[in-house]
């Protein structure tokens, strides 16, 4: 068995809520079979499972597991460790080398944007920085690197012999005899700058530290990065291929949203309110598919198939109860899958999103019945053959379906985990 995929097909309902908003604050949508459909985005269900915490998921799997996006990691996490131990001048050049080294890139442009109220968002687009998804693995390792540097630093400044840092500080040290540390004779006459230097040298030495160890790691972008995946610009060894393919879920049926308008009472106003306005609101049943590659997702663990099989184990339960966080105060939009599909094969995987196309009602059954129509002719004409099981939680009984056992939630997890065992052992 060359590759091996589990494939999750699930049947949400929603009551009424706005579970992912586009930038003009309505319900994402599109158009599918000439019918517009309520949607949620991949990236959002992502987000969601990457940040959910509790019983069954990712977070559950261990503190280390995790993983940390930011393009910000260096100066909001890893400095401010260091304030009790090095002066504020020492910190702030440690800062710029250390971005230089993590990044590529440690300086900030200047902005051309109009002067806005809101900090965080003039950061935002004053940096150029990447945003870099980074392991709990590498982050521990950064911190003892940002130490060193900073190190590194405080000793330029005595050999210096300055009370404090600025951008005009000569140096002239020990330093200048390493090999990345190349001037010419008028540079050298002119004066060099302390910043530079450490830039050249520090920062260098740092980022080749850090390649060889995310080179070394097993593990080294936590479990979200042998999931989803990350690119690093500038270090291609450093991207990760993500073992996870997520679709957008769509509901199955024509998208029923209703502008629903609300006011904020003044209580201490007798007539009208302190605050009119409107938001959207749906009621859905989504269709979501997400598949599973055992092999990559082995390959980016190191082999490591007890967790592999713990990680597939935990995507049921994701899928079975979703955690999703938008509008949770007005609407609490929380609910449990009413029906999930999970097949395992060799195949290449397929969605069933086209039993959609003609939408059907919100009832899940009748949703379920259109994927039982569909995978019944795909299977025929491809002559496809997968193990399957799923799960139905609703009163009716349907019969013939072509997912195999009907299970329970727990059920179908313990078998997910023991099909990807059986597929570890039989790539090994």
């Amino acid at each position: 068995m060359k590759n091996m995929f589990i494939q999750f097909h699930s049947l949400t309902p929603f009551g009424p809520s706005l579970l992912n908003r586009d930038d003009f604050g309505r319900a994402k949508a599109i158009s599918l079979g000439g019918v517009l459909r309520t949607r949620v985005s991949s990236q959002c269900l992502k987000y969601h499972w990457r940040h959910a915490d509790g019983p069954n998921t990712l977070q559950d799997l261990g503190e280390d597991m995790g993983s940390v996006r930011t393009r910000n990691l260096v100066t909001e996490l890893l400095i401010p460790e260091l304030a009790e131990d090095f002066p504020a001048d020492v910190l702030e050049v440690t800062g710029k080398i250390m971005n230089e080294a993590v990044y590529g890139q440690g300086e900030t442009k200047k902005s051309t944007a109009k002067k806005s109220d809101d900090d965080e968002e003039k950061e935002a687009a004053e940096t150029k920085r990447t945003m870099l998804l980074f392991g709990m693995k590498e982050i521990a390792y950064l911190k003892e690197r940002v130490r060193e540097a900073a190190i590194r630093v405080s000793d330029m400044k005595t050999e210096a012999g300055i009370d404090k840092i600025d951008g005009h500080t000569k140096y002239d040290g020990e330093l200048l005899k390493h090999p990345n540390a190349k001037y010419t004779a008028k540079q050298k006459e002119k004066g060099i700058k302390l910043i530079d230097v450490a830039k050249k040298v520090i920062a260098k030495d740092e980022q080749d530290n850090f390649k060889a160890m995310r080179e070394k790691a097993t593990l080294a972008g936590g479990i979200p990065g042998a999931l989803f995946g990350r690119m690093v610009t500038g270090d291609r060894n450093a991207d990760i291929d993500g073992a996870v393919s997520v679709a957008h879920s769509v509901t199955v049926h024509e998208s029923e949203a209703e502008i629903d308008p609300f006011t904020a009472v003044d209580d201490l106003v007798e007539n009208g309110s302190g605050h009119m306005g409107e938001t959207e609101v749906n009621t859905s049943l989504f269709y979501g598919y997400t598949v599973l590659n055992i092999r990559d997702l082995l390959n980016n663990l190191g082999g490591d198939k007890e967790l592999a099989a713990k990680i597939a184990r935990t995507f049921v339960y994701m899928i079975a109860e979703p955690r999703m966080t938008g509008k949770t105060g007005s609407t609490a939009p929380y609910t449990r899958a009413s029906s999930i599909v999970v097949s395992a094969g060799d195949r290449a995987p397929m969605s069933y999103v086209e039993a959609f196309r003609k939408p059907t009602g919100s009832e899940t059954e009748e949703a379920l019945e259109a994927m039982s129509e569909f995978a019944t002719v795909i299977d025929h004409n491809y002559g496809i053959e997968e193990d399957r099981r799923y799960m139905l939680a609703t009163s009716r009984v349907l019969e013939d379906l072509p997912f195999g056992n009907q299970s329970t939630v727990a059920e179908l997890a313990d078998w997910v985990e023991e099909t990807v065992k059986e597929a570890a052992d039989a790539l090994a």
